[in-house]
């Protein structure tokens, strides 16, 4: 059964009912047809050439070099013998030996697709005796690009008519030798693995057309596929509005290589402000490296113009490198404590960072102050303006203080100010020289004896005393008795045997950078 199908529907089918019990029926595209027989037809040219399509949908025709312009017609109306049909008229007005190539008609919801059941096609030449090859490169010969890797190379001297038989030469008198060489004249001489004459000169295809010689010339370029190291060079990342960006991209390759490198950017294809960028190109040819370059250079850059930026071989996305571009409307400068504004360490800390977040662009100067005063810049000290950050070495009691870091960005009138506090602790030292413990002054009986101690530390070390009271029986005092730990509390109350502490006192006193606590 036959349905035709109306407007722009996506696919034409038609159905075919399977006999086979047990399976649905099957959907199967329809193919168009042709009214022209067989794959190829010849032509002359300067002629009207028509050729008709026949399908159940709307459809559309490629052919040739695409170059026909105002020399076609198309018509499409129903077919005369059914009108379930659809039929296409492509007529070439003033036929040229550039059109010979393959006319397809194809559905129009599948022209873009691989579907062979979708299109038909025939082969046609347009012989012209004056012009042999469809494209005839006389003067200036066609560049074709040989990889290092590729074997199967096609010369593509296409013909006009299926029967000229043409030669492949090198320009110069000498040969070259191949695994094996084809001709077609659709296509032109494809050869597999030639020797390196082949790259040695310009070749030629020749052809001999009543008596008339035609050639085309071709350049062979052997290319090095060996490529990589690719990377982006800039001058900024982030930029303020009215700042001009520069971007490199460099790539590496070997001898007989080249690189075309592309970017791909978000202002690229603007057509308001067409001038805003340049991209300029040059080769670097050292031993053994080659390396391609492109600069692309953005004047007065906008907020249009943040964004990710891409680097890549002439389309190629394996062979790529990127950027993220940020772009500020103005300036900006916040500074704050990074986990805390106070640190406390203890003296003889080996190192210590001192440290602020700060978020501001353009990157503002630093300048340290310790207590108001500028920070002398020594072996002890060490600045480090690129992170914000103060190292101190071998840290010391008198290291203690205040240290601002003052931020500024004249430019754009921008300051800001920050203080964090450094209190540096000292361990408790008892001073034996100064202590009465280790004396054997003979003490009376009955008499008052004052015991003194002094210590020193950040915070003021608190002092805690102990008696071990000796056996009367014992004169020498060769064995401890039980400790006793001796506060203003026990001075209320009645210690063992006759000894009475009459009172506990503390005396702090401050030597330089230390201060001592005596008792």
């Amino acid at each position: 059964m036959l349905v035709r199908c109306h407007g722009s529907l996506a696919f034409c089918f038609l159905l075919v009912l399977l006999e086979t019990p047990g399976l649905a029926s099957e959907e199967t595209l329809m193919k168009p047809k042709l009214n022209i027989l067989g794959d190829q037809v010849v032509i002359q040219a300067g002629g009207v050439f028509d050729i008709t399509c026949r399908g159940l949908a709307a459809m559309t025709w490629t052919w040739g070099i695409g170059l026909a312009g105002s020399r076609t017609r198309i018509l499409e109306y129903p077919c005369s013998d059914n009108h379930l049909f659809t039929c296409n008229q492509l007529t070439i007005f003033h036929t040229e030996a550039g059109d010979t190539g393959y006319f397809t008609c194809s559905y129009k919801d599948v022209a873009d697709t691989k579907d062979s059941n979708g299109k038909a096609s025939v082969y046609v030449y347009v012989k012209d005796d004056n012009q042999t090859f469809v494209q005839a490169y006389d003067n200036i010969p066609l560049v074709i690009t040989v990889f290092t890797d590729t074997e199967e190379i096609l010369v593509p001297c296409r013909v006009t008519s299926p029967d000229v038989d043409v030669k492949l030469q090198l320009l110069h008198p000498a040969t070259f030798t191949y695994a094996s060489q084809n001709w077609d004249p659709r296509k032109g001489f494809t050869v597999m693995r030639p020797s390196y004459q082949f790259y040695s000169s310009m070749l030629q295809c020749i052809a001999e057309v009543n008596g008339k010689i035609h050639r085309s010339l071709y350049l062979p370029q052997r290319l090095e596929i060996k490529r990589g190291n690719i990377s982006i060079r800039y001058n900024q990342k982030r930029l303020l509005m009215g700042d001009t960006l520069f971007l490199q991209c460099v790539a590496e390759t070997t001898f007989n290589g080249r690189i075309k490198l592309d970017w791909v950017f978000n202002r690229q294809d603007s057509k308001t402000t067409p001038r805003c960028c340049e991209v300029k190109r040059n080769l670097y040819q050292g031993s053994p490296v080659y390396k391609s370059y492109s600069n692309l250079t953005i004047w007065n850059i906008t907020m249009e113009d943040k964004g990710l930026y891409i680097c890549q071989e002439n389309n190629n996305t394996a062979l790529q490198a990127n950027i993220t571009i940020t772009v500020y409307k103005k300036s900006f400068l916040n500074v704050r404590c990074k986990r805390r504004c106070i640190y406390e360490v203890t003296a003889g800390q080996r190192m210590l960072k001192i440290g602020v977040r700060v978020d501001a662009f353009p990157r503002p100067n630093v300048t340290w102050f310790k207590d108001g005063k500028p920070l002398p810049v020594n072996h002890t000290f060490q600045l480090d303006p690129l992170n914000y950050r103060l190292k101190i070495l071998e840290v010391n009691v008198k290291y203690a203080g205040n240290y601002t870091f003052a931020l500024s960005n004249t430019k754009h009138g921008l300051y800001k100010n920050i203080t964090v506090q450094l209190i540096v602790n000292e361990k408790p030292k008892i001073y034996e020289k100064d202590t009465d413990l280790k004396t054997n002054n003979a003490v009376f009986l009955g008499s008052e004896n004052t015991l003194r101690c002094t210590a020193s530390g950040l915070p003021s070390p608190s002092f805690m005393w102990a008696w071990e009271p000796c056996s009367q029986t014992d004169e020498f005092c060769t064995e401890r008795g039980k400790r006793i730990y001796l506060s203003k509390e026990t001075l209320k109350s009645d210690l063992p045997l006759s000894n009475r502490i009459l009172s506990i006192e503390e005396i702090v006193l401050t030597h330089g950078e230390k201060t001592k606590v005596g008792r």
